[in-house]
């Protein structure tokens, strides 16, 4: 007879003829005690069931095709074709992969990428792509690189997310000599904009959100710290006439000092470009590791505009079989990413693929 009920129904009309069931000895709270097990069952199966579905969206879809990325590719045209077809195709649940490895003194450049996705791409991206034959041998050297016990890395932005990174004069070929990196990419839809428009306010107004605060001491300050910079904002701005009337003084410039208005520009450039969830991964030989290590930062950190944000290396341990796995299957947490716009990704890819 239940048959024709969900799960839920059928628990919530069980709970019910218990209820109306008179046991000698049993309290009459009874069936609320089986109400708040009820709700605490689904509880736990409602959060099991929203992590598993968190788990695969951060994994690379099984439907993927890998395919060799010529040295004439125009990445800022790739990856802007790939957001809006992938935007509109798949909404934000798939992400592409560009790899770079060196292989036999040369350098591959790799695309990982949903099969059904690359169909939509394109054609004059695609005629830059062209089938990986040789992925099988790229997994081994990756392997090789495990058994030589080389240093794998994960790289992110100093500063909050919100603080662009904008180099200039970007070199034509950045460093070159790095054994292999993984740029994993989500395309996001346009709703982080806003958290970047009401840090602009915050800019106006007089006080800084963008700093990123460390620890119960940081934390305190960063809640705090608004409220009293503008409150003393608000008293220098006003000053007493003679007749004891408070006069509001009109400010030359909206901004307290230019480092705030320089702040206001860069979030603005930041924001009127697409978006993507962002994660960076190196792997280094372990003979040359620090010395390239140190290279790859001055390369990724040099020629930035001022109060530009920067990298820097958030994870730095043995290349392990664990670390091998993330490689492979492209592994993307939501908890560990950066969000870049479009400009700042090709930027990236500019000074450490291309």
């Amino acid at each position: 007879m239940l048959r024709n009920f969900d799960l839920f129904d059928s628990l919530v009309t069980a709970l019910k003829l218990i209820s109306l069931i008179k046991v000698p000895g049993l309290s009459e709270f009874t069936p609320y005690f089986l109400y708040c097990g009820l709700a605490i069952i689904l509880f736990i199966a409602l959060t099991v069931l929203i992590t598993a579905l968190t788990k695969k969206r951060e994994y690379l879809s099984p439907n993927y095709a890998c395919y060799e990325i010529s040295s004439l590719m125009d990445y800022s045209l790739l990856i802007s074709d790939v957001y809006a077809k992938q935007i509109k195709k798949f909404k934000e649940k798939e992400y592409f992969v560009i790899e770079s490895m060196k292989y036999k003194s040369g350098k591959v450049r790799l695309l990982r990428i949903h099969k059904g996705l690359f169909k939509l791409l394109d054609e004059k991206v695609k005629s830059n792509l062209s089938a990986c034959t040789n992925h099988k041998y790229l997994k081994l050297e990756l392997y090789n690189l495990h058994k030589k016990r080389g240093q794998y890395l994960e790289l992110e932005t100093k500063t909050d997310f919100v603080v662009p990174y904008i180099p200039f004069n970007t070199p034509k070929n950045g460093f070159n000599d790095i054994d292999f990196v993984q740029i994993c990419m989500r395309p996001i839809k346009s709703g982080w904009r806003k958290e970047l428009t009401k840090l602009q306010r915050g800019l106006e107004n007089g006080y800084d959100e963008t700093l990123r605060w460390d620890g119960c001491i940081g934390g305190f300050v960063g809640v705090f710290y608004p409220i009293i910079k503008l409150r003393d904002d608000s008293k220098s701005s006003k000053m007493i006439d003679k007749w004891g009337n408070y006069q509001i003084q009109i400010p030359k410039s909206k901004f307290v000092n230019r480092k705030f208005e320089q702040k206001y520009s860069l979030i603005e450039k930041k924001k009127s470009d697409i978006g993507f969830d962002v994660s960076i991964r190196i792997v280094l030989h372990e003979l040359e590791s620090e010395n390239k290590l140190e290279k790859i930062l001055i390369t990724l950190n040099t020629n930035i505009e001022e109060f530009s944000n920067s990298f820097v290396v958030s994870v730095k341990k043995r290349f392990s079989v664990k670390h091998l796995s993330k490689i492979t299957k492209a592994h993307m947490p939501d908890d560990s990413v950066d969000l870049l716009n479009e400009k700042e990704i090709s930027e990236v890819i500019n000074r450490l693929i291309v």
